[in-house]
């Protein structure tokens, strides 16, 4: 791609720091694929068991089609989770909009997924959008979604499902005869000010949820690709036309072409012809725009990724290097390669360390202490479970005691403040918060210090309710948080006999002790 090529020898060789420009890009997920071609093998239809309410287990019977290739087991993880972790964990990546499949069990189980992610990486958004047949109408849909809700100055930690496009009958989640948010003839939201989300400085990718091993380097290369090109753009008082980059593979076969016999007739160079790859990173208000103008002017005309789409409308797109970790997952077969390609990674860092197991170089134990009013209400939280009582904590969020205790003795631990210097309760966003975020964020901070909890132990004081019937419960959510054995976590409750206020059941206390490993 010659564009690509020449733009690279134009750009200069790194982003100039000093001009400050705002590098945030949003990802778009396409999860809607139907996955025929993955299981055009298998069976018509599949007898599995679900729990129905009550709990008890009846046999149905599904498609084919609910064994979606990105929920595929891929080396023991659910193939889209590796794609989410990588995600989240790229530090330019502010909003990820979620594009679904229409059937019920798959949206289901996507979003499941995804709501894992969101408790424990509250930095991030996550939007969801319906998908549709073809992958420009789904794109169109996700980035509808994205540019409504002016995603680019929200960052929560948690999902958003009201942004899920309903159904209408010309396919448009909106309900207006453009296609688009804001209504306007172009579909582009910078021609409508009241209703632009997304400036010039925000991109998007565009992510295949069947690429599931993207790795942080290539998100990297891109993301300097589209700071680059920022920075041209802005030293620049003529417009450019480059709108756009994707990572693209040299071809290491010869290639023929055959005939209608299916016989080989011609041999044709490789060195010009390149396999494209995703992400690829466009900004979002054009490619709505020229999804719009697609729908208008060749309503029938299928688009095969997103730089078809620039390339016929003019715009110049740049590349960079991609990557055979990128493998697409569109037979069985691919899952079996991407495997093999996690096993040899796995056998290289084996490898590259002479002590492939670290040794601890110190134990540290921290305790805590937390308390909160008592009063009347419906459910009580203690250690991530519900306890219907008729009695309620009073806080700024779940007011979950026990977590919260344990979530500062592990802020200790890695001698990083405590929980209301990480979730101020002046911060409204954190209101009725979910404590086990709380949790999880500690247990991030402490992962970053090279720590590594061993063990936990929680002594609660409360006079009502009697918690007895609860403990083991309680004690199995803790093990599901803190990826702790059941045997490692410790948990006794107690009353304080009639004496004080905690034993005139005016409030509940949590004593919390910690112990990790460093190394």
């Amino acid at each position: 791609m010659p564009q690509g090529e020449n733009h690279q020898k134009k750009l200069p060789n790194k982003v100039d720091s000093k001009k400050n420009i705002k590098l945030m890009l949003d990802a778009i997920i396409l999860c809607a694929g139907s996955s025929r071609r993955f299981n055009e093998k298998e069976k018509s239809s599949n007898k599995v068991k679900v729990e129905a309410r009550g709990g008890a287990k009846v046999e149905a019977k599904v498609e084919a089609k609910i064994l979606a290739k990105v929920l595929q087991n891929l080396a023991g993880r659910p193939a889209l989770a590796y794609l989410l972790q990588t995600l989240v964990e790229a530090p330019f990546v502010r909003n990820c909009v979620i594009v679904l499949p229409e059937d019920k069990f798959v949206k289901a189980k996507i979003k499941e997924l995804v709501e894992s992610y969101s408790e424990s990486h509250s930095e991030s958004r996550w939007l969801f959008a319906q998908g549709a047949t073809r992958r420009q109408d789904s794109l169109k849909n996700g980035l509808q979604v994205l540019c409504k809700n002016k995603c680019k100055d929200k960052v929560v930690g948690k999902t958003d499902e009201t942004n899920e496009p309903t159904d209408s009958p010309n396919g448009n989640p909106n309900g207006n005869p453009t296609g688009n948010p804001t209504g306007n003839p172009t579909g582009n939201p910078s021609d409508n000010p009241s209703g632009n989300s997304l400036n010039g400085n925000n991109w998007c990718m565009v992510c295949d949820a069947a690429r599931p091993l993207v790795s942080h380097a290539l998100l990297k290369r891109i993301a300097t690709d589209v700071a680059r090109i920022r920075e041209s753009q802005s030293n620049s008082k003529a417009e450019s036309k480059i709108l756009g980059v994707i990572p693209l593979l040299p071809i290491a076969d010869s290639i023929k072409r055959i005939d209608k016999k299916g016989l080989v007739v011609e041999s044709i160079e490789r060195e010009a012809l390149l396999l494209a790859q995703t992400p690829q990173a466009f900004p979002p208000e054009k490619l709505l725009e020229w999804l719009v103008q697609a729908e208008q002017k060749t309503p029938s005309k299928n688009f095969a990724d997103e730089a078809q789409l620039a390339i016929e409308n003019l715009a110049e797109v740049a590349h960079v290097q991609g990557e055979a970790r990128a493998h697409k997952i569109t037979n069985r077969q691919d899952i079996h390669i991407l495997e093999g390609l996690l096993a040899a990674e796995k056998n290289t860092m084996k490898a590259e360390k002479p002590y492939p197991e670290k040794q601890a170089s110190e134990f540290r134990s921290c305790s805590a202490f937390d308390q909160h009013k008592l009063c009347k209400g419906e459910v009580l939280r203690l250690c991530a479970t519900d306890i219907p009582c008729g009695l309620t904590l009073v806080g700024h969020s779940d007011a979950d005691v026990a977590l919260h205790a344990l979530t500062d003795a592990i802020l200790a631990l890695a001698a990083s403040g405590d929980i209301g210097e990480h979730f101020p309760p002046s911060e409204q966003k954190w209101q009725n918060a979910n404590s086990a975020i709380f949790l999880k964020h500690a247990l991030k901070v402490l992962k970053k210090a090279d720590g590594k909890l061993v063990n936990a132990d929680i002594t609660i004081l409360a006079e009502k309710p009697h918690l007895k019937k609860y403990k083991e419960a309680m004690r199995d959510k803790l093990a599901e948080l803190t990826e702790l054995e059941r045997s490692r976590i410790g948990l006794k409750a107690t009353t304080l006999e009639g004496l004080g206020a905690l034993g005139e059941a005016k409030g509940i206390a949590a004593y919390a002790s910690a112990t990790a490993k460093f190394f």
